[in-house]
């Protein structure tokens, strides 16, 4: 049942005012915490590369199923961030708090769940999608310690989007820089054995990140119950089953869609494997190098979706949409942008990671082929969080499904093969399966029936 939204509350710059200055207020403090974050991975790869192919295709392949097996995680994720907003922009903070709490009690139920799952079946996940023997060895070292620390990776998320979704970006942004920190001091540590640390190698990577997350985690963990304007209770934890039934309504839909995209990353790493270890590879790394221009529009997203949820909370529906515009046109144009730099730049980019051969030119044409599609990017992170943060999780779902495995898994198949493209024809697949993604968001977040959307 909805409480009464408790008065005496300050005004909310997100719901009123200027809307392209709510949008910058947001939207920096997320692009740089996701690029603290996501630059803790390249460094992971960066001192991951010193040690062979074998070790960059141990953990690129690693992602891949932590992206599986984290799904439900992700999807209560998308479900509170798309209630805490749009309570929070009613001004009803009773049932912020207790959205706040029954997401966090699902996601410590859920984080154990999967650690098991992952801890107990890593090398056969491994197997599975074509590793060889070499590779399952690194990878599975890997999974090990990530799936014992899960927690720590989970904390850190889910803190970090509830605060996010009140609209509080700095926080999050602050302790993500000390995260950042300690995981590039320790990966040198453990990976290689400086000083009188032993050398871990592979394994080494993995518990440098769930030490520096875990730590900033609970800190965030600990700013809720502090918080001046949300302060989450004790009581907040205790299980309300009918909120939580309503919770599982958006999220199921947003865990089948992550989901999705893990298991077409599997299916993908399949047929790359049949390139071998050195395509393999190359595909991470260029994975990889693209995410430093990815992290802008993870954070534009992550203001969409906060923007559209409190605004749609607030009543406020045409501000909602209008910020969704904006936000997609920022991003598109730095996008454009990157297109030219990481065409151009592909060579410098890739020997940034690797000095094998073999992975070194089959990196640098992913790259440029990738290159080529940034721009339906802009379609695909920023209308599809926006339509996630209106609680419409389901079209977002049924569009990754059609381009993502149908789609993606017959172009992956046929491309390198009919059209006598070899790996080249693999990089072009993933760029017509995202076109083909943008398009349907563009179509339906048009429509405009998501601004009816209850949740």
């Amino acid at each position: 049942m909805r409480t009464a939204p408790e008065t005496g509350t300050p005004s909310n710059p997100l719901t009123e005012g200027p809307l392209l200055a709510a949008i910058l207020r947001l939207s920096w403090p997320m692009m740089l915490g996701n690029f603290l974050q996501t630059s803790s991975s390249i460094f992971d790869m960066v001192f991951v590369g010193r040690l062979g192919p074998d070790a960059i295709a141990g953990v690129s392949m690693s992602g891949a199923i932590i992206q599986l097996v984290m799904t439900l995680v992700i999807g209560i994720d998308m479900g509170m961030r798309a209630m805490v907003s749009r309570f929070y922009g009613a001004r009803d903070l009773a049932m912020t708090r207790r959205v706040v709490g029954q997401a966090l009690l699902m996601a410590a139920i859920l984080s154990l769940c999967l650690g098991t799952a992952g801890e107990l079946w890593r090398d056969e996940l491994l197997r599975l999608i074509g590793a060889s023997p070499q590779v399952v060895a690194q990878g599975s070292a890997y999974l090990q310690i990530f799936f014992l620390g899960v927690a720590a990776t989970v904390s850190l998320f889910f803190t970090s989007g509830i605060l996010q979704s009140i609209g509080d970006a700095h926080t999050p942004m602050r302790l993500g820089a000390v995260a950042f920190g300690a995981n590039i001091l320790l990966d040198p540590l453990f990976i290689f054995g400086w000083g009188p640390f032993p050398a871990l190698g592979v394994p080494g990577a993995a518990l440098a990140t769930v030490l520096s997350r875990g730590v900033a985690g609970l800190l965030l963990l600990r700013l809720l119950f502090k918080n001046s304007e949300i302060g989450l209770r004790l009581a907040d934890l205790r299980p309300d089953f009918p909120l939580m039934e309503r919770m599982l309504r958006i999220a199921l839909p947003g865990s089948l869609q992550i989901g999705c995209y893990g298991v077409a990353d599997i299916l993908a790493n399949y047929f790359i494997a049949g390139f071998g270890t050195a395509a393999v590879a190359a595909f991470g790394v260029a994975a990889r190098s693209t995410m430093l221009l990815m992290v802008i529009g993870f954070g534009l997203s992550g203001a969409a979706a906060t923007l559209v949820g409190q605004n749609l909370g607030a009543g406020k529906s045409e501000r909602a949409a209008h910020s969704a515009w904006i936000i997609t046109g920022l991003y598109g144009g730095a996008l454009l942008g990157g297109t030219f730099a990481y065409f151009l730049g592909a060579r410098t980019i890739i020997e940034i990671f690797t000095e094998d051969p073999q992975t070194l030119a089959l990196g640098i044409d992913c790259l440029r082929v990738f290159s080529l599609g940034f721009l339906f990017i802009s379609l695909n992170l920023i209308l599809g969080r926006a339509l996630q943060g209106a609680g419409d999780t389901l079209s977002p779902m049924l569009f990754a499904l059609v381009s993502r495995l149908p789609l993606l898994m017959g172009l992956l198949y046929v491309l390198p093969r009919l059209a006598g493209l070899g790996t080249d024809g693999l990089w072009y697949s993933f760029v017509i399966a995202s076109a083909v993604e943008g398009l349907l968001k563009l179509f339906w977040f048009q429509r405009g029936k998501w601004k009816t959307r209850r949740v």
